[in-house]
């Protein structure tokens, strides 16, 4: 996309987000949108889809780092894939608007129909990761476990990254989650007596 759509779909972006906190996400439509941006609406339809659109980057987009990082890897082990996925995810969000993301996840998690899209992407991010496990010779159950792995790995690391109080870089705390994972898989609890 030229660097002037990019600048638009931006300046849309950052419009919506701040009429949906002040007004509401009902309250606000693709018009009002186009008008706070100074475009026409035929504009803000070249970009998005529809108004919920104006919050989701396009799949192909969001899914294409993920994807080429399990076929570049130079391990093709599960473990290895579910970190190359999650590690390039938070690498391509790196130099990505913080304060937007953050005031973005809030509105998500106060409109349902926000949270239901965002888990439609997340399921196909993992669908599209099955396909690209299992292009690097991981068995069909264990490729969908482990994209399940890596799509939750990521979107845990994403969340704490909008943390009003956190100020550390994606790449850090995506570091911190894979850890928690492997923690999680190599702790034992007491057996009873």
């Amino acid at each position: 996309m030229p660097r002037n759509a990019d600048s638009t779909r931006q300046k849309l972006q950052q419009a919506a987000l701040e009429l949906f906190t002040e007004r509401g996400y009902e309250r606000t439509t693709a018009t009002d949108i186009a008008e706070a941006s100074g475009v026409t609406e035929r504009t803000f339809f070249r970009h998005f889809a529809d108004k919920r659109d104006v919050l989701f980057t396009p799949q192909i987009e969001f899914e294409k780092p993920f994807v080429e990082a399990v076929a570049a890897s130079p391990n093709s082990d599960p473990r290895s894939l579910i970190e190359a996925a999650a590690l390039a995810g938070a690498e391509a969000f790196l130099g990505k608007r913080r304060d937007w993301s953050r005031a973005r996840h809030l509105l998500l998690n106060s409109e349902a129909r926000l949270r239901e899209r965002e888990l439609t992407k997340l399921a196909d991010l993992s669908a599209s990761l099955t396909s690209a496990f299992v292009d690097r010779g991981v068995d069909a159950p264990v490729a969908a476990i482990g994209a399940e792995i890596a799509t939750t790995t990521f979107r845990l690391a994403h969340s704490r990254w909008t943390q009003i109080d956190d100020t550390r870089s994606l790449i850090d705390i995506q570091h911190e989650v894979l850890a928690d994972l492997d923690r999680a898989l190599t702790q034992s609890t007491p057996t009873s007596s």
